[in-house]
């Protein structure tokens, strides 16, 4: 039972299968919802749910990632990851970030204790013994990620596993998915935000009018965090 009253402040990650697309209104199912963050506007509470639970989804229920363990996030500084790396380190895991030289501070200031510029350093020749990965990338990225997984350790991907009967020789597990819609999880991502554990970065916003600009800076794909799209 969902005790929603007109009024309530509420954000959502709604079905894809059904909604996709941008309006200034959508109807969607109780059981999708939950209360925003209480701490945040709606503007910054937007840009949780997708990533968020993405982030969330991907680390703890597929990576069952636990404290003490050492997790490599790939696009540490993107949508996901910039979640990724703060809900990791505030489960006490050490946490690695791949990213570009000039969002290597940044991530630090999210909890990153270690940080690697994928443009001059080869992550691969650097880390060991690694307990979970989360690729958002693919490709190259992930092939070279199964080097450094620790036997039974977990590949958690949101872009499919492309090399099967590679993670199988080598003894690690791999997972891809896609984020679904848990109230609960958004429910935990809201505490955690008016915590003040789980900061939302928004690199740019546009007005809906402007959304094909918002696309176009999407494809170049080296935003910091999110871009949010303000209904006006």
């Amino acid at each position: 039972m969902h005790n929603y009253k007109p009024g309530d402040e509420v954000f959502a990650r709604p079905n894809v299968m059904r909604n996709g697309t941008y309006a200034e209104y959508v109807a969607v199912q109780s059981k999708e919802i939950s209360a925003k963050p209480k701490n945040l506007d709606h503007l910054h509470s937007a840009v949780i749910p997708l990533a968020g639970l993405t982030a969330w989804q991907g680390v703890f229920d597929h990576g069952k990632l636990q404290a003490g363990q050492k997790i490599l996030i790939h696009g540490a500084s993107g949508g996901v990851g910039v979640f990724a790396v703060q809900l990791a380190k505030w489960k006490g895991a050490y946490v690695i970030g791949t990213t570009s030289k000039d969002n290597i501070e940044f991530l630090k200031e999210l909890g990153a204790d270690e940080v690697i510029d994928y443009k001059s350093q080869n992550f691969e020749a650097i880390l060991k013994d690694i307990d979970v990965v989360l690729d958002t990338q693919g490709g190259e990225t992930q092939k070279k990620s199964l080097g450094v997984l620790k036997p039974g350790g977990i590949l958690v991907s949101t872009v499919g596993i492309q090399f099967p009967d590679e993670v199988k020789a080598k003894g690690i597990q791999g997972v891809q998915f896609m984020a679904q819609s848990v109230p609960a999880d958004l429910a935990q991502l809201a505490l955690l935000a008016d915590a003040g554990k789980l900061k939302t970065i928004i690199s740019h916003t546009f007005p809906l009018t402007d959304i094909k600009e918002a696309h176009e800076l999407i494809e170049k794909g080296h935003t910091r965090g999110k871009i949010a799209i303000k209904v006006v």
